[in-house]
């Protein structure tokens, strides 16, 4: 039988969030950082430990922010906690917290990404840094195109050279990417599908031919995990993943056979993305997006639903989450 938990508070209550993506725990300052997606801003604050336990908020005049890009879909730790990279609009940027600066550091390459090409605007959603300290970054059609979806491409950008390779094409919605014991994770949202892949932790490139499906959702047996598209993932040192369902108010826990082993349920209906963080990395950290994310003008209207909140759930050390990658290039 799964387990189930039900959080009733969020943790940060912004009002005009839009859609609440990529949080971050970065045990170097102690700080969380997350992005809004439509409004092109990352934000940061400190960890509150007082508060995961109770149903105070954090004060939002404590929040740090800055405005990126038009968009800005995952964000990367460096070795400065005031340096954060970040895929944004149209490539791969930098953002200095202590100047309140940005600027792309590469840009997606324009045969793949330019409208002309293309045929479609395309924007940065999810990725991951990998253990060398390459960012990877998924892309797919911007929140202003309605027809051809699978143009999206996943990018791994070199920490040193900055050139992007590129790993997949043609894809939905990247999203959700992972690595434990030589297997890599990765997630297309439009095919409401996880999948797996033999990865060389040395070159880190994963073999594309031994793709295989780890869970495909429209097969579960359950009517509200079948509806949901899995979206942000994390995983934790014992191979068991944390998968944020789009479209629920759920992140589900699987293990490493693709089995879901416990649910947590939110008071929030549009989940986005999960992470794993605090001192003891014992933390679950969600995020969540309005109901109304494309309309500004009706943001937290809806009664009763904490969509573009930040939720966290104290595990009291019942597990532990991997660490967070950083970028190995110059910053």
């Amino acid at each position: 039988m799964v387990k189930s938990t039900s959080i009733s508070q969020p943790l940060i209550r912004l009002p005009e969030a839009r859609l609440s993506e990529g949080i971050s725990y970065n045990p170097d300052s102690d700080e969380l950082v997350w992005v809004d997606i439509r409004k092109g801003i990352i934000y940061k604050c400190k960890f509150p430990y007082d508060e995961i336990n109770s149903k105070s908020q954090v004060d939002v005049n404590t929040i740090e922010y800055l405005k990126v890009d038009r968009s800005v879909g995952v964000i990367g730790l460096s070795t400065d906690a005031d340096t954060i990279l970040c895929g944004c609009k149209d490539g791969l940027g930098k953002a200095d917290f202590k100047n309140g600066t940005f600027e792309y550091l590469q840009k997606f390459p324009e045969e793949l990404h330019s409208k002309q090409y293309t045929g479609v605007e395309l924007r940065s959603n999810d990725g991951s840094i990998d253990s060398k300290g390459n960012f990877w970054i998924g892309t797919m059609i911007d929140f202003s195109e309605t027809g051809e979806p699978e143009k999206g491409v996943l990018y791994k950008f070199d920490f040193d050279t900055l050139k992007p390779e590129v790993i997949l094409t043609n894809r939905g919605i990247p999203n959700g990417l992972s690595w434990y014991n030589n297997k890599m994770y990765w997630t297309d949202s439009f095919q409401r599908t996880i999948y797996e892949y033999d990865w060389d932790s040395e070159s880190c490139t994963p073999n594309l031919e031994s793709e295989k499906v780890f869970i495909d959702f429209r097969k579960l047996n359950s009517e509200i995990l079948s509806i949901g598209e899995p979206d942000g993932s994390c995983i934790d040192k014992d191979g068991n993943l944390y998968i944020a369902l789009w479209n629920t108010n759920r992140v589900v826990k699987t293990d490493k056979k693709g089995e879901i082993l416990e649910e947590f349920i939110f008071p929030a209906k549009r989940i986005s993305c999960v992470s794993i963080g605090g001192k003891y990395l014992d933390t679950l950290l969600v995020t969540s997006a309005d109901l109304n994310l494309d309309d500004e003008t009706k943001l937290a209207s809806v009664e009763g639903d904490f969509g573009g909140s930040i939720f966290a759930v104290d595990l009291s050390k019942s597990i532990s989450g991997l660490p967070k990658n950083k970028w190995s290039g110059k910053i």
